[in-house]
C-alpha cells in the first residue's frame, strides 16, 4: 500500500442517525474543515476528521471502512450531496458529505475511493478517462449505483475499467446510444466536465 496522504477542505456534512458508531447524528448540515488520512490497515482504509476550522479542535473521528461505498445521493438542500455506506444488505449510511459544485463533490469521492482501495491505481492514457456515475433514479433503475472506473472505447464499444485490474465492469456497444451531450453547468468549474448518455431502450 502507498504512504499516508492528507487530503483537506471544507465540506457540508451530515452524520447519519443510522451510523451506529458512536456519534450523535446531526439532523441539519453543517460546514466542517475535514481531514482524510489515509491508514495502513486492511480493515479500515481512511480516517476522517472533522473540525469546525482549519485550526480548530477535532469535533469527530471516523473510521471508513474499505468495504465502504461511496456515491453521490438526493438531499432537499443540498445539490451535491454524497453518501458513505457501509457494506451489507441494508447500506447503512455513515455520513453525507457535500461539495460546493458536482466538480468539488466529485473530486472528494475519487480521493476517497482512490484511498480505500488496497492496491495502486493503473497508469491512464491519454484516450482513457478516469470517470463516475452522477447517481440519480436512472443510474439506481440500472443498478449502476456507485459506477466508476476507467473509461475507454473502440469502434465496437464502450468499456468501463476497474481502475486498479483493469477488468470490464461494463460494457455498452454504440449502438446502445442515440444521443450524447454535455451538461449545462450549474457552475463554470462543470463547465464541460459532465456528459449525458441516452440509452436507445
Amino acid at each position: 500500500m502507498q504512504g499516508n496522504t492528507l487530503i483537506c477542505g471544507y465540506l457540508d456534512v451530515k452524520i447519519s442517525a443510522k451510523s451506529r458508531r458512536g456519534l450523535t447524528p446531526w439532523k441539519a448540515w453543517q460546514k466542517q474543515w475535514c481531514e482524510l488520512k489515509r491508514l495502513d490497515n486492511i480493515e479500515n482504509g481512511v480516517e476522517l476528521k472533522l473540525k469546525s476550522s482549519m485550526e480548530g479542535s477535532v469535533l469527530n473521528c471516523l473510521l471508513l471502512p474499505r468495504s465502504s461505498t461511496i456515491c453521490r445521493t438526493e438531499s432537499r438542500t443540498k445539490q451535491y450531496a454524497f453518501g458513505v455506506f457501509a457494506m451489507g444488505r441494508t447500506q447503512k449510511p455513515l455520513l453525507f458529505l457535500s461539495g460546493a459544485s458536482e466538480s468539488d463533490a466529485q473530486d472528494w469521492i475519487a480521493s476517497i475511493r482512490k484511498m480505500l482501495c488496497v492496491a495502486s491505481y493503473l497508469p491512464v492514457g491519454e484516450s482513457n478517462f478516469h470517470v463516475s456515475v452522477v447517481d440519480n433514479v436512472h443510474s439506481r433503475a440500472a443498478g449502476l449505483v456507485g459506477l466508476h472506473g476507467v473509461l475507454g472505447s473502440n469502434s465496437q464499444e464502450i468499456v468501463i475499467s476497474d481502475p486498479c485490474t483493469g477488468d470490464p465492469r461494463l460494457c455498452w456497444y454504440w449502438h446502445q446510444f442515440h444521443q450524447f451531450h454535455f451538461q449545462a453547468p450549474a457552475h463554470p468549474v462543470d463547465d464541460k466536465r459532465i456528459i449525458v448518455m441516452h440509452t436507445s431502450g
